[in-house]
């Protein structure tokens, strides 16, 4: 590939004619944000690679991306903070490999006996709402999903998640409610929040950033009526507090923990069964990462019961 006046790498022969056009398009609108981020590409390896893949990673910049009130320049510095932070923790070949395949970070034992996946992508699921993806699997169905991205607030690291959402199957209905009954009536979109959650606190992200109905990306007016979920409600059930900047905001380092006192004594041992399912997948997310990176800071997610 090679596109004057800047310095790109060649070896991209899988991008479309149309990708093409929309990068000398950008380049011609945004020629100091195409700069900027076609050096930053061709200067890791390693997204060079995923570009060979998936060639969209180069135009991305000039579309909505996880936030609505982005402009191009932001796009740009929030994908150089995100993949800059996965290469400043040795995550490189972790990287190269979720761009290729999808890789399981745990497992979850539920109610009936079955076993759920976490898997992670990276780049090539939900490339518009951030560019890691968890994935709840059940035999090989997914059951929900999340889109991810890592940045910087104040100058400190921070985990976001752009979108939430269930699978598009016939059947994905059925698997949500199978999920739930089987994770004790904690919904699948809920275990996966915590999930991210506790990556970003394995990583040393002190906040989790969750996008409100208001910014979350949308390209047109029709697709925005299509959207059923109401991520505000959500956030706020699950003890999240508007942010300055119109998003919702958890602390990483703080798991939700059971208040017994509160729960009727027949529903107790249910409790206390998800509460630790939930420690369970957080041990099973912070021994895959220090498997991958070395020296990982331990925080203390199990719940004494």
């Amino acid at each position: 590939m090679n596109l004057n006046p800047f310095r790109i790498t060649p070896h991209c022969e899988r991008i479309s004619a149309k990708d093409r056009f929309k990068i000398y398009l950008g380049a011609l609108l945004h020629p100091t944000q195409t700069r900027r981020w076609m050096n930053f590409v061709s200067a890791h390896p390693v997204l060079m690679g995923a570009v060979r893949e998936h060639p969209k990673l180069l135009s991305k910049i000039y579309r909505p991306y996880f936030s609505r009130r982005l402009g191009c320049a932001r796009r740009v510095e929030l994908l150089m903070d995100h993949y800059g932070f996965l290469l400043e923790q040795g995550l490189e070949p972790v990287l190269a490999r979720a761009a290729r395949e999808n890789l399981v970070l745990c497992q979850l034992q539920g109610k009936s006996g079955a076993t759920f996946q976490v898997e992670l992508s990276a780049v090539h699921e939900g490339h518009r709402e951030g560019d890691l993806c968890l994935r709840l699997m059940l035999d090989g169905e997914m059951v929900f999903s999340a889109s991810f991205v890592f940045m910087r607030r104040q100058g400190r690291p921070c985990v976001a998640i752009g979108r939430l959402q269930g699978g598009r199957s016939e059947g994905s209905r059925e698997l949500v409610r199978r999920a739930t009954k089987d994770f004790y009536g904690c919904r699948p979109g809920v275990v996966l929040v915590q999930a991210v959650r506790q990556i970003g606190a394995s990583l040393g992200c002190e906040r989790l950033i969750l996008i409100s109905n208001r910014e979350r990306v949308a390209l047109n007016p029709w697709r925005r009526r299509k959207i059923s979920s109401n991520y505000d409600a959500l956030w706020s059930e699950i003890g999240a507090r508007p942010s300055d900047c119109g998003n919702f905001e958890l602390r990483c380092d703080e798991a939700p923990q059971p208040v017994l006192e509160e729960v009727p004594a027949r529903k107790r041992t249910e409790v206390k069964r998800k509460f630790a399912m939930l420690d369970a997948m957080y041990v099973g997310l912070q021994l895959q990462l220090a498997v991958w990176v070395s020296e990982l800071p331990v925080i203390e997610t199990l719940t004494q019961l």
